[in-house]
């Protein structure tokens, strides 16, 4: 959880899509974020089927639900209407803040295009913006009106003189953005985009916005894609489920798994050991490797790790990647309840995870050339990477971190916290840190402890001791052992 503080915060200093974009950018930031998101969402969905399992053994399936619905299901619940929320406003005014302060970023005619406001458009370039003006990717505010399909905001920045044919920073035009077709895996794009930004609107209004935007400029109506391809899949924009994704994933496999585990009982006796030990892999690395190859198909482009789905209907191929590692972690408990004979080789399995992953870095955005989509050898790369990373990661906190202390428990506790709350100080803290003259490294840090910092002392002295903290954590004087 606290990995994803990190993860988040280093956004706005790579060349990665985000609200804030700081112009100290480090392109090795890059790679804290790719080693971050190779194994950390993949172990968390681990240890969570584990754990699911262990809570059955002690409780029962009636008991594992309750518990659940108690820890997951009811927290996500109150973060969708509070959460949420607060997320869009913090990012919608960073990206704000970012362009009034004079760096690169969107301005508030970008933002008024994204929105649809065609009067705040008009009244904007009354009083001076440049209508061609670009954000840190050099797209103009017609490129957004373009690509998220915003019809009467994008007929207005065009009666102003907006330039159809300016060049963003990967060279597309706004006409590329109209004539683009509207997959899946531009759909999960558009939304997760305008999910960031707070936008509201319905995805399956993007094609038929686009004709519009297209008649008005003169282009062949065929030239778009046809609104009725997508007219059976409308998501809000600004309602996706952002960093919360992971709790609705939660929720849904514990709904699926929860008949399975009537079974499980007589699976136990029969489940051979090697279910535990690195000759398993054998299985799980193939099939971890065609769910990314699925997955890039889906985006239309080469990625380095899993996707993630914020829909409230989510896609069926990530769902089916974290429920393969849920349902190996349900396995191990049952297979090898302490797991040290599949981490037996912790060093080894750290080492190859050390080892693959420059190399599937290269094999994934150096020697995939003009592919569109990720290549079997760099999927396999990658699959190794994530997998020596999460079994060695096990292994060496087993051996290191085990025995008890009260500090360590803390911070455990506060993570659930830390990170449900931590998105719209981050976005605040980007936007801030951008002022500051200083290197990205230490920016970084800035941006972490000023996010950690704040909201753990927050945990302990307000929310620990009420309600909200027994509604992640349970009751402190109720709890021992480990967290599950």
């Amino acid at each position: 959880m606290l990995l994803g503080v990190v993860l988040h915060g280093a956004f706005s200093l790579t060349l990665l899509p985000w609200p804030v974009h700081d112009e100290t950018a480090a392109p090795r930031l890059d790679l804290v974020f790719f080693w971050i998101h190779s194994f950390r969402m993949p172990l968390f969905f681990l240890l969570s089927g584990y754990f699911s399992v262990l809570l059955w053994q002690r409780r029962g399936t009636g008991g594992l639900l309750r518990q659940r619905a108690l820890r997951i299901l009811a927290p996500f619940a109150i973060a969708v209407f509070t959460v949420l929320p607060l997320t869009g406003f913090a990012a919608t005014w960073a990206a704000q803040h970012s362009s009034e302060v004079g760096g690169a970023g969107p301005t508030p005619l970008h933002l008024a295009a994204g929105q649809d406001d065609a009067a705040t458009c008009r009244a904007l370039l009354d009083a001076g913006a440049a209508v061609d003006a670009g954000d840190d990717r050099d797209a103009t505010p017609l490129h957004w009106a373009a690509f998220f399909g915003r019809a009467d905001a994008g007929i207005a920045l065009l009666d102003a003189g907006a330039d159809p044919d300016a060049r963003d920073a990967d060279g597309r035009t706004p006409v590329d953005a109209l004539r683009s077709s509207f997959d899946d895996g531009e759909r999960q794009l558009c939304a997760y985009l305008a999910g960031l930004l707070g936008l509201e609107f319905e995805i399956g209004t993007v094609p038929a916005g686009r004709k519009r935007i297209a008649a008005h400029l003169g282009m062949n109506a065929g030239a778009v894609d046809d609104p009725g391809t997508v007219a059976a899949t409308p998501r809000r924009g600004g309602s996706q489920l952002a960093h919360l994704w992971f709790l609705w994933f939660l929720v849904l496999l514990h709904l699926g798994f929860a008949p399975l585990l009537s079974c499980a009982g007589r699976w136990r006796a029969g489940l051979p050991s090697r279910f535990a030990s690195p000759a398993g892999l054998l299985l799980l690395l193939p099939a971890t490797a065609a769910l990314l190859v699925r997955m890039s198909e889906g985006v239309g482009r080469p990625v380095f790790g899993p996707e993630t789905s914020s829909h409230w209907w989510p896609d069926a191929v990530m769902l089916a990647f974290y429920a393969l590692f849920f349902g190996y972690g349900g396995v191990l408990r049952l297979a090898d309840p302490d797991t040290r004979r599949v981490t037996k080789g912790w060093p080894a399995w750290l080492l190859i995870g050390l080892l693959a992953f420059p190399t599937a870095l290269h094999a994934t955005f150096e020697a995939s050339g003009t592919d569109r989509t990720l290549g079997g050898g760099a999927a396999f790369l990658q699959a190794l990477t994530c997998w020596g990373f999460v079994l060695g990661l096990i292994g060496l906190f087993q051996r290191t971190a085990s025995r008890p202390r009260p500090w360590v428990r803390l911070v455990s506790d506060s993570s659930y916290w830390v990170y449900l709350m931590h998105l719209p100080l981050v976005f605040v803290l980007q936007a801030l840190a951008r002022d500051i003259d200083a290197r990205a490294p230490w920016k970084l840090t800035l941006i972490c402890v000023g996010t950690v910092g704040p909201l753990f002392a927050c945990y302990v002295l307000l929310v620990r001791p009420t309600p909200i903290g027994w509604l992640l954590n349970g009751r402190t004087e109720a709890r021992s052992g480990p967290a599950v």
